[in-house]
Protein backbone atom coordinates (compact mmCIF):
# COMPACT_ATOMS: atom_id res chain seq x y z
CA UNK A 1 0.00 0.00 0.00
CA UNK A 2 2.83 2.38 0.92
CA UNK A 3 4.65 1.42 -2.28
CA UNK A 4 1.53 2.15 -4.36
CA UNK A 5 1.05 5.52 -2.67
CA UNK A 6 4.71 6.41 -3.28
CA UNK A 7 4.39 5.38 -6.93
CA UNK A 8 1.29 7.53 -7.38
CA UNK A 9 3.04 10.54 -5.81
CA UNK A 10 6.06 10.12 -8.12
CA UNK A 11 3.81 9.62 -11.15
CA UNK A 12 1.76 12.71 -10.30
CA UNK A 13 4.91 14.80 -9.80
CA UNK A 14 6.27 13.61 -13.15
CA UNK A 15 2.97 14.38 -14.91
CA UNK A 16 2.91 17.89 -13.44
CA UNK A 17 6.55 18.43 -14.48
CA UNK A 18 5.64 17.33 -18.02
CA UNK A 19 2.65 19.67 -18.36
CA UNK A 20 4.59 22.59 -19.98
CA UNK A 21 5.73 20.26 -22.79
CA UNK A 22 2.18 19.01 -23.35
CA UNK A 23 0.97 22.63 -23.43
CA UNK A 24 3.76 23.46 -25.92
CA UNK A 25 2.57 20.87 -28.44
CA UNK A 26 -1.04 21.86 -27.92
CA UNK A 27 -0.19 25.46 -28.81
CA UNK A 28 2.02 24.32 -31.68
CA UNK A 29 -0.90 22.42 -33.19
CA UNK A 30 -3.49 25.14 -32.64
CA UNK A 31 -1.17 28.05 -33.60
CA UNK A 32 -3.02 30.12 -30.99
CA UNK A 33 -0.27 30.90 -28.48
CA UNK A 34 -1.00 34.36 -27.03
CA UNK A 35 2.07 36.56 -27.45
CA UNK A 36 3.01 39.91 -28.92
CA UNK A 37 5.05 40.18 -32.08
CA UNK A 38 6.89 42.94 -33.91
CA UNK A 39 9.49 43.30 -36.65
CA UNK A 40 12.62 45.38 -36.24
CA UNK A 41 15.90 45.81 -38.11
CA UNK A 42 18.89 44.26 -36.33
CA UNK A 43 22.25 43.61 -37.98
CA UNK A 44 20.86 44.92 -41.30
CA UNK A 45 18.26 42.17 -41.26
CA UNK A 46 14.53 42.14 -40.55
CA UNK A 47 14.06 40.28 -37.27
CA UNK A 48 10.67 39.27 -35.95
CA UNK A 49 10.38 39.07 -32.17
CA UNK A 50 7.84 37.12 -30.12
CA UNK A 51 7.25 37.85 -26.45
CA UNK A 52 4.85 36.65 -23.78
CA UNK A 53 4.96 37.53 -20.09
CA UNK A 54 8.37 38.36 -18.54
CA UNK A 55 10.69 36.08 -20.55
CA UNK A 56 13.98 35.31 -18.79
CA UNK A 57 15.90 33.58 -21.59
CA UNK A 58 16.40 34.53 -25.23
CA UNK A 59 16.10 32.05 -28.08
CA UNK A 60 17.21 32.99 -31.60
CA UNK A 61 15.42 30.65 -34.02
CA UNK A 62 17.15 30.37 -37.39
CA UNK A 63 14.89 28.88 -40.09
CA UNK A 64 16.04 26.26 -42.56
CA UNK A 65 16.28 26.75 -46.31
CA UNK A 66 12.72 27.56 -47.37
CA UNK A 67 11.20 30.11 -49.77
CA UNK A 68 8.87 31.45 -47.07
CA UNK A 69 11.59 31.71 -44.41
CA UNK A 70 10.24 32.90 -41.06
CA UNK A 71 6.85 33.61 -42.64
CA UNK A 72 6.11 29.93 -43.14
CA UNK A 73 2.95 29.00 -41.21
CA UNK A 74 4.66 26.16 -39.32
CA UNK A 75 7.59 28.37 -38.34
CA UNK A 76 5.27 31.06 -37.02
CA UNK A 77 3.39 28.52 -34.89
CA UNK A 78 6.67 27.12 -33.54
CA UNK A 79 8.07 30.57 -32.67
CA UNK A 80 4.87 31.53 -30.86
CA UNK A 81 4.84 28.25 -28.91
CA UNK A 82 8.47 28.86 -27.83
CA UNK A 83 7.55 32.38 -26.68
CA UNK A 84 4.58 31.01 -24.75
CA UNK A 85 6.95 28.55 -23.07
CA UNK A 86 8.90 31.48 -21.60
CA UNK A 87 11.49 32.49 -24.20
CA UNK A 88 12.01 35.90 -25.76
CA UNK A 89 12.15 34.70 -29.37
CA UNK A 90 14.00 36.42 -32.21
CA UNK A 91 13.64 35.11 -35.77
CA UNK A 92 15.97 36.61 -38.42
CA UNK A 93 14.60 36.72 -41.96
CA UNK A 94 17.78 35.67 -43.78
CA UNK A 95 17.39 36.34 -47.50
CA UNK A 96 20.07 33.82 -48.48
CA UNK A 97 18.15 31.02 -46.77
CA UNK A 98 14.97 31.96 -48.64
CA UNK A 99 17.01 31.61 -51.83
CA UNK A 100 18.47 28.26 -50.67
CA UNK A 101 22.00 29.58 -50.17
CA UNK A 102 24.36 29.36 -47.21
CA UNK A 103 27.00 32.11 -47.34
CA UNK A 104 29.43 33.84 -44.94
CA UNK A 105 26.95 36.76 -44.94
CA UNK A 106 24.22 34.57 -43.44
CA UNK A 107 26.59 33.43 -40.68
CA UNK A 108 27.52 37.05 -39.97
CA UNK A 109 23.87 38.00 -39.49
CA UNK A 110 23.58 35.42 -36.69
CA UNK A 111 26.88 36.63 -35.17
CA UNK A 112 25.73 40.26 -35.16
CA UNK A 113 22.38 39.33 -33.65
CA UNK A 114 24.08 37.47 -30.79
CA UNK A 115 26.47 40.38 -30.23
CA UNK A 116 23.56 42.82 -30.17
CA UNK A 117 21.90 40.77 -27.44
CA UNK A 118 25.14 40.62 -25.44
CA UNK A 119 25.51 44.39 -25.68
CA UNK A 120 22.02 44.73 -24.19
CA UNK A 121 22.94 42.49 -21.26
CA UNK A 122 20.67 39.63 -22.31
CA UNK A 123 21.32 36.57 -20.13
CA UNK A 124 21.03 32.92 -21.10
CA UNK A 125 21.03 33.31 -24.86
CA UNK A 126 20.46 30.26 -27.03
CA UNK A 127 20.37 29.70 -30.79
CA UNK A 128 18.18 27.12 -32.48
CA UNK A 129 19.08 25.93 -35.98
CA UNK A 130 16.51 24.07 -38.06
CA UNK A 131 17.76 21.55 -40.63
CA UNK A 132 20.74 22.87 -42.63
CA UNK A 133 20.71 26.09 -40.59
CA UNK A 134 22.46 24.20 -37.76
CA UNK A 135 25.76 24.57 -39.66
CA UNK A 136 25.65 28.40 -39.77
CA UNK A 137 24.53 28.37 -36.12
CA UNK A 138 27.69 26.43 -35.20
CA UNK A 139 29.80 28.79 -37.30
CA UNK A 140 28.31 31.77 -35.47
CA UNK A 141 28.65 30.13 -32.05
CA UNK A 142 32.35 29.57 -32.71
CA UNK A 143 32.78 33.36 -33.03
CA UNK A 144 30.58 34.53 -30.15
CA UNK A 145 29.50 33.71 -26.62
CA UNK A 146 26.19 31.89 -26.14
CA UNK A 147 24.79 29.58 -23.49
CA UNK A 148 23.01 26.83 -25.38
CA UNK A 149 22.44 25.49 -28.89
CA UNK A 150 19.38 23.63 -30.16
CA UNK A 151 19.45 21.54 -33.34
CA UNK A 152 16.37 20.07 -35.01
CA UNK A 153 16.97 17.76 -37.96
CA UNK A 154 20.52 19.07 -38.31
CA UNK A 155 23.74 17.66 -39.75
CA UNK A 156 27.24 16.80 -38.51
CA UNK A 157 29.24 16.83 -41.76
CA UNK A 158 27.84 18.39 -44.92
CA UNK A 159 29.11 15.93 -47.56
CA UNK A 160 27.55 12.69 -46.20
CA UNK A 161 24.35 14.58 -45.37
CA UNK A 162 24.13 15.77 -48.98
CA UNK A 163 25.03 12.32 -50.29
CA UNK A 164 22.05 10.96 -48.36
CA UNK A 165 19.83 13.70 -49.80
CA UNK A 166 20.88 12.65 -53.30
CA UNK A 167 21.11 8.86 -53.03
CA UNK A 168 19.37 7.83 -49.81
CA UNK A 169 22.59 6.70 -48.11
CA UNK A 170 25.46 8.53 -46.43
CA UNK A 171 28.18 6.37 -48.00
CA UNK A 172 28.50 3.37 -50.28
CA UNK A 173 28.37 0.92 -47.35
CA UNK A 174 24.99 2.06 -46.01
CA UNK A 175 21.68 0.53 -47.06
CA UNK A 176 19.76 2.84 -49.36
CA UNK A 177 16.70 4.56 -47.85
CA UNK A 178 14.17 6.66 -49.72
CA UNK A 179 15.14 10.35 -49.62
CA UNK A 180 12.73 13.17 -50.37
CA UNK A 181 12.86 15.06 -53.66
CA UNK A 182 12.51 18.41 -51.83
CA UNK A 183 16.04 18.04 -50.49
CA UNK A 184 17.42 17.44 -53.99
CA UNK A 185 15.50 20.43 -55.36
CA UNK A 186 16.98 22.68 -52.64
CA UNK A 187 20.45 21.30 -53.28
CA UNK A 188 20.29 21.82 -57.04
CA UNK A 189 18.46 25.17 -56.99
CA UNK A 190 21.61 27.30 -57.37
CA UNK A 191 23.73 24.70 -59.17
CA UNK A 192 21.56 23.70 -62.14
CA UNK A 193 24.13 25.01 -64.62
CA UNK A 194 26.77 22.64 -63.15
CA UNK A 195 24.91 19.45 -64.06
CA UNK A 196 22.45 20.37 -66.79
CA UNK A 197 23.02 19.64 -70.48
CA UNK A 198 23.99 23.00 -72.05
CA UNK A 199 20.82 23.28 -74.12
CA UNK A 200 18.57 22.72 -71.07
CA UNK A 201 20.14 25.01 -68.48
CA UNK A 202 17.58 27.81 -68.52
CA UNK A 203 14.59 25.51 -68.93
CA UNK A 204 15.67 23.08 -66.20
CA UNK A 205 16.38 25.98 -63.86
CA UNK A 206 12.88 27.32 -64.47
CA UNK A 207 11.37 23.89 -63.75
CA UNK A 208 13.32 23.47 -60.52
CA UNK A 209 12.24 26.86 -59.18
CA UNK A 210 8.63 26.22 -60.21
CA UNK A 211 8.69 23.00 -58.17
CA UNK A 212 10.26 24.77 -55.19
CA UNK A 213 7.39 27.25 -55.31
CA UNK A 214 4.88 24.37 -55.60
CA UNK A 215 3.87 25.47 -59.10
CA UNK A 216 3.53 21.92 -60.38
CA UNK A 217 1.33 22.95 -63.29
CA UNK A 218 4.08 25.18 -64.68
CA UNK A 219 6.72 22.49 -64.14
CA UNK A 220 4.59 19.83 -65.85
CA UNK A 221 4.02 22.16 -68.81
CA UNK A 222 7.73 22.85 -69.26
CA UNK A 223 9.11 19.33 -68.70
CA UNK A 224 8.22 17.92 -72.15
CA UNK A 225 10.39 20.63 -73.75
CA UNK A 226 13.56 19.18 -72.21
CA UNK A 227 15.98 17.11 -74.28
CA UNK A 228 16.27 13.39 -73.45
CA UNK A 229 19.43 14.14 -71.44
CA UNK A 230 17.62 16.95 -69.64
CA UNK A 231 14.69 14.66 -68.82
CA UNK A 232 17.13 12.16 -67.34
CA UNK A 233 18.59 14.83 -65.02
CA UNK A 234 15.09 15.93 -63.98
CA UNK A 235 14.13 12.33 -63.27
CA UNK A 236 17.17 11.99 -61.00
CA UNK A 237 16.21 15.19 -59.15
CA UNK A 238 12.66 13.94 -58.61
CA UNK A 239 13.33 10.25 -57.94
CA UNK A 240 16.99 9.92 -57.02
CA UNK A 241 19.75 8.30 -59.10
CA UNK A 242 19.27 4.81 -60.52
CA UNK A 243 22.88 4.11 -59.50
CA UNK A 244 25.71 6.13 -57.98
CA UNK A 245 27.91 5.54 -61.02
CA UNK A 246 25.52 7.35 -63.37
CA UNK A 247 24.51 10.15 -60.98
CA UNK A 248 24.86 13.72 -62.19
CA UNK A 249 23.84 15.11 -58.81
CA UNK A 250 26.79 13.46 -57.05
CA UNK A 251 29.04 15.72 -59.12
CA UNK A 252 27.89 18.52 -56.80
CA UNK A 253 29.58 17.00 -53.70
CA UNK A 254 33.13 18.21 -54.56
CA UNK A 255 31.73 21.68 -55.31
CA UNK A 256 30.52 22.13 -51.70
CA UNK A 257 33.79 20.99 -50.09
CA UNK A 258 34.85 24.54 -49.21
CA UNK A 259 31.43 25.35 -47.75
CA UNK A 260 31.56 22.13 -45.72
CA UNK A 261 34.85 23.20 -44.14
CA UNK A 262 33.22 26.48 -43.06
CA UNK A 263 29.87 25.31 -41.67
CA UNK A 264 30.11 21.60 -40.77
CA UNK A 265 29.74 21.09 -37.00
CA UNK A 266 32.32 18.27 -37.29
CA UNK A 267 34.93 20.93 -38.19
CA UNK A 268 33.69 23.60 -35.77
CA UNK A 269 33.03 21.55 -32.65
CA UNK A 270 36.52 22.21 -31.25
CA UNK A 271 35.87 25.97 -31.37
CA UNK A 272 32.70 25.89 -29.26
CA UNK A 273 32.99 26.91 -25.61
CA UNK A 274 32.84 23.67 -23.54
CA UNK A 275 30.27 25.30 -21.24
CA UNK A 276 27.70 25.53 -24.06
CA UNK A 277 24.75 23.19 -23.50
CA UNK A 278 23.17 21.26 -26.39
CA UNK A 279 19.67 20.03 -27.17
CA UNK A 280 19.52 17.87 -30.30
CA UNK A 281 16.37 16.42 -31.86
CA UNK A 282 16.04 14.21 -34.92
CA UNK A 283 13.36 12.06 -36.50
CA UNK A 284 14.20 8.45 -37.32
CA UNK A 285 12.08 8.71 -40.46
CA UNK A 286 13.79 11.95 -41.61
CA UNK A 287 14.17 11.55 -45.39
CA UNK A 288 16.13 14.76 -46.00
CA UNK A 289 18.96 14.61 -43.42
CA UNK A 290 19.55 11.18 -41.80
CA UNK A 291 19.26 10.85 -38.02
CA UNK A 292 22.75 9.30 -37.90
CA UNK A 293 24.11 12.83 -38.39
CA UNK A 294 22.74 13.83 -34.98
CA UNK A 295 24.03 10.60 -33.42
CA UNK A 296 27.56 11.39 -34.67
CA UNK A 297 27.32 14.98 -33.40
CA UNK A 298 26.13 13.78 -30.00
CA UNK A 299 29.06 11.38 -29.64
CA UNK A 300 31.60 14.07 -30.56
CA UNK A 301 30.09 16.64 -28.17
CA UNK A 302 30.09 14.15 -25.28
CA UNK A 303 33.75 13.36 -25.94
CA UNK A 304 34.35 17.05 -25.22
CA UNK A 305 32.25 16.91 -22.03
CA UNK A 306 29.44 19.12 -23.28
CA UNK A 307 26.07 18.73 -21.57
CA UNK A 308 23.98 17.15 -24.34
CA UNK A 309 20.31 16.22 -24.37
CA UNK A 310 19.54 14.20 -27.51
CA UNK A 311 16.26 12.71 -28.65
CA UNK A 312 16.05 10.41 -31.68
CA UNK A 313 12.38 9.61 -32.15
CA UNK A 314 9.73 8.25 -34.49
CA UNK A 315 7.51 11.13 -33.39
CA UNK A 316 9.25 13.53 -35.79
CA UNK A 317 9.72 13.54 -39.57
CA UNK A 318 12.30 16.07 -40.77
CA UNK A 319 11.09 19.01 -38.69
CA UNK A 320 7.40 18.23 -38.17
CA UNK A 321 6.04 16.34 -35.14
CA UNK A 322 3.86 13.31 -35.81
CA UNK A 323 1.88 11.63 -33.05
CA UNK A 324 1.81 7.87 -33.54
CA UNK A 325 -0.19 5.96 -30.92
CA UNK A 326 1.91 2.90 -31.73
CA UNK A 327 5.04 4.74 -30.59
CA UNK A 328 4.08 5.85 -27.08
CA UNK A 329 7.70 5.57 -25.87
CA UNK A 330 8.96 7.78 -28.74
CA UNK A 331 6.29 10.38 -27.93
CA UNK A 332 7.23 10.30 -24.24
CA UNK A 333 10.91 10.81 -25.12
CA UNK A 334 9.95 13.81 -27.25
CA UNK A 335 7.90 15.31 -24.41
CA UNK A 336 10.75 14.80 -21.91
CA UNK A 337 13.28 16.38 -24.33
CA UNK A 338 10.95 19.33 -24.92
CA UNK A 339 10.41 19.81 -21.18
CA UNK A 340 14.16 19.92 -20.58
CA UNK A 341 14.57 22.51 -23.31
CA UNK A 342 11.76 24.60 -21.83
CA UNK A 343 13.62 24.56 -18.51
CA UNK A 344 16.22 26.83 -20.16
CA UNK A 345 13.59 29.59 -20.05
CA UNK A 346 13.79 29.67 -16.25
CA UNK A 347 17.58 29.51 -15.80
Amino acid sequence: MIFLAAFLVVFLAFAIWLLPAIKFFGELKSSKAACSSKTQSIANCDVQSFRCENPRATLIIVPGLHPSGIHDRRFQAFAKACASAGFYVLAPDIEEFRNFRITPASVQIIVQLIEELSANARKNVGVLGISYALGPVFAAAAKTKINFIVGIGGFYTLEPALRFTITGRRNEQHTRRKSQSWGRLVLISNLVDRISPPADKELLNEIVWALLKSDHQKADGLSPQLSEAGKKVLDEILNGPASDDDSKLLEIIPIVKQLSSEVSPSVLVNEIDPKVRFYLLHGISDNIIPFEETEDLTRELRKRNHAVRTCITNSLTHVDPVHRLTDAWGLLKLLIWTRRLISEASR
